[in-house]
């Protein structure tokens, strides 16, 4: 949120700065050439002004971080998982291994956003966080029995993320935290990655 709030205070400041500099320019440029002080002159250089000087302040506004590409489904799963790791670490001070223990750090997570957040209109980036535990989830499945990640599966739906285990079974480590944010308690991801 805070982003955005940032974001929002450059657009204004950025407008601020277009009229001002509009202004000045329209100004200058009319008391220079007095033949240009008609309303019709004037109003076209507004407007030139105005476009030129935003053409300008978007060329240098600050740009969002660029977002990795990634070869395979597995390296954006690995990318996404780190990020889990790294919000236990900040939110619980607790380091997360890929050992079979550390789903119940993810447990206490999903069951903290699943009490924060409306269930039936879950904000914003709630699935985002879904997806970075699913991913932290099935990064331990596929530590400890092999396998790989795909995007999209007839069981799970195109928007879906499957783990295939080295024994041919097919399992949605994200679809089971995207549940448990959204059912509560009765979906908790410990039964279903055991």
């Amino acid at each position: 949120m805070a982003g955005g709030s940032g974001l929002n205070e450059f657009k204004i400041v950025t407008l601020l700065v277009t009229w001002v500099v509009t202004s000045l320019l329209t100004g200058l440029i009319t008391t220079r050439l007095p033949r240009l002080r008609s309303w019709w002159c004037v109003g076209l250089i507004t407007v030139g002004c105005c476009f030129l000087t935003l053409w300008m302040m978007l060329a240098m506004s600050p740009k969002g971080p660029a977002l990795p590409h990634f070869e395979t489904t597995g390296e954006f799963m690995a990318y996404a998982a780190n990020d889990a790791i790294k919000w236990v670490k900040e939110d619980r001070k607790i380091e997360l291994d890929y050992s079979s223990e550390s789903v119940a750090a993810i447990e206490e997570a999903l069951d903290r956003l699943s009490r924060s957040i409306p269930r039936d209109n879950p904000p914003p980036g709630t699935f985002g966080q879904a997806i970075a535990y699913g991913a932290y989830l099935g990064e331990v499945l596929r530590r400890k029995h092999g396998g790989s990640w795909a995007e999209g599966h007839a069981e799970g739906g195109k928007p879906s993320y499957s783990l295939t285990i080295k024994s041919n079974v097919v399992v949605f480590p994200i679809n089971w935290c995207w549940k448990r944010v959204i059912n509560g308690e009765e979906d908790d991801v410990i039964t279903n990655s055991s």
